[in-house]
């Protein structure tokens, strides 16, 4: 939201008849918001991964409990 604000002040979002500019700049925008998410969920696996001691069996059972509460209360909530 911030970012739309501040390009929409800077002019980057300014469109004009037959101008594509603004929507590179939202693409442009999108794609690093993406790649964002995806490098900070490889960064935290690689952490928890490296961090855990013992065999990979107890890592990924431990990851699928994990994961299988979050679904659960994900799924109470709605």
């Amino acid at each position: 939201m911030g970012l739309s604000l501040w390009a929409w002040r800077a002019g980057a979002l300014v469109m004009r008849g037959g101008d594509y500019k603004p929507l590179g700049a939202l693409l442009t925008w999108g794609v690093l918001v993406v790649a964002f998410v995806l490098f900070w969920s490889l960064a935290s696996m690689l952490i928890v991964g490296s961090r855990h001691k013992g065999p990979w069996g107890d890592l990924y059972n431990k990851l699928k409990t994990s994961r299988d509460q979050q679904m659960e209360a994900i799924t109470r909530r709605r």
